[in-house]
This record gives structure tokens, sequence and C-alpha cells, in this order.
């Protein structure tokens, strides 16, 4: 949300202008059953919005808005984008939520400015 490009994607999802998304990988492991392809490992190269997904299961169903405001999230909050949003593990991202909770919880030891930039900078 901090660039012109982000807004307006945003936007273009939330209208339900653009649907989908695309995935660009390779593939490290496979295992062929019968003639069914299971992708074990891949390696992610990129994800792009797009109007019409080849997948079905590639469809947006909902847009979050959490983290696009000003406000700083609950550790809750910020633990569901880290999995969602990030892709990060279970456990990962509630180890990177309880680093931040001192910022999230508005502690006055903890330097909001420096919970801000690490929000910025999970956003670009």
């Amino acid at each position: 949300m901090s660039t012109r490009y982000g807004k307006e994607a945003h936007g273009l999802v939330k209208d339900g202008a653009i649907g989908g998304l695309s995935m660009g990988y390779r593939t490290v492991r496979e295992k062929l059953v019968g003639k069914v392809r299971h992708l074990a490992e891949v390696a992610l190269h990129e994800v792009s919005l797009v109007t019409i997904p080849m997948n079905e299961k590639t469809l947006i169903t909902s847009v979050k808005d959490i983290l696009a405001g000003g406000d700083l999230p609950t550790i809750r909050e910020f633990e569901e984008f880290l999995r969602d949003a990030g892709g990060f593990s279970k456990s990962l991202a509630a180890a990177i939520a309880g680093k931040a909770a001192p910022h999230l919880r508005g502690e006055p030891e903890a330097n909001a400015d420096d919970a801000l930039r690490f929000l910025k900078s999970l956003r670009s």
C-alpha cells in the first residue's frame, strides 16, 4: 500500500476486476503416482495477480486490510498476516510475532518508530 501500483492492485482485487493468482515455479522434487504428478518440492519464483487464473484453486476469495491503515495490528492479526501473506509456517509466524509483541502492544520501552519501519518493510 506504500506505492501507487500497490494501491491500484489492491483496489482492483477488492473490486473483483482481478480475481486470481499465477505462480511461476521450478519443480525441485516430484513423484509420479500412476498418471498423476505430485509436486513434493518447488522453488517459487513469482506470484502475480491475474484476471483469469488457469487453476480455479488460485482464485482470490477475500481481501484483508489489517496492515493497510496506519494502525498497528494485534499480535494475533500480525501472526495471521505472516502466515497468509508471508507464507511463514505457524511456528515461525508465532516466533516473529512474539518478537514484535512489545511494539504491537505499545509498551513504553518499545520504540514505535522501529515497529513502523519494520511493518513498512513488510508491505514493500
